[in-house]
């Protein structure tokens, strides 16, 4: 995180990330692979620009990690990702899986941001200094 303004305010923050438990995205198929920077999936429900998607090999247990650049429903259901994309491999296998007919599923990740405001410091009463004024 950084912050726009300086000061000392900043040590008034605490911030917290957590995995959530399921994505917005969920079950959508690699349909095709276009190129390393685009893939088709079967569905775009819950993927959009920023969205951050994973999908696992079957055979090699590996998780690839992309970040969504755009999506084009009218285009079939298009997703471009933001450079690089996809490895040789990842490529490979996404295209190994849907020729056996078996695609990979893909989801999405989501997290959770918690960011508090303690209260200011205050010397006569240290000990509310630990306080949250706001989450």
């Amino acid at each position: 995180m950084e912050a726009l303004d300086k000061g000392s305010w900043g040590n008034r923050l605490l911030v917290s990330v957590e995995d959530e438990t399921e994505g917005l995205a969920t079950h959508a198929q690699i349909t095709d692979v276009v190129a390393a920077t685009q893939i088709r999936l079967s569905t775009l429900t819950g993927v959009e620009a920023g969205t951050l998607i994973e999908f696992t090999d079957p055979g090699s247990g590996a998780v690839a990690r992309v970040k969504v650049q755009a999506t084009a429903p009218a285009s079939n259901n298009l997703v471009t990702l933001d450079p690089p994309g996809l490895s040789a491999a990842e490529q490979g296998a996404s295209l190994a899986a849907i020729v056996g007919g078996t695609p990979l599923v893909t989801g999405s990740r989501e997290f959770k941001f918690t960011v508090r405001l303690r209260r200011q410091d205050d010397q006569a009463v240290p000990s509310r200094d630990e306080q949250v004024l706001s989450t």
